[in-house]
């Protein structure tokens, strides 16, 4: 991205979610896939403070589809937008 703005915001996003999903489960694998998730973020973010222009960003991919991917192994297809993995816009 080329606004740091922008960037920063997605990430305020995502650490919202993360922690909602956290807090709403009980689920020890959902759990690890928020922690690795949170992880890949942070070493992420790191590499940028450390000057790194072009960090990789495989980690952060390759944990967001482990967290998609034990949701979605946890819920009938009718319950696939309910429950502790759902994101998306917050109702207020």
């Amino acid at each position: 991205m080329k606004d740091p703005s922008k960037t920063d915001d997605s990430i305020d996003t995502i650490d919202k979610n993360l922690d909602k999903i956290n807090k709403e489960t009980d689920d020890s694998e959902v759990d690890k896939a928020v922690d690795d998730l949170d992880k890949a973020i942070d070493d992420y973010d790191k590499s940028i403070l450390n000057g790194d222009t072009n960090p990789d960003s495989s980690r952060i991919d390759a944990a967001a589809d482990r967290l998609k991917d034990v949701c979605t192994s946890r819920r009938k297809p009718s319950e696939l937008l309910l429950g502790p993995c759902r994101t998306g816009p917050q109702q207020q």
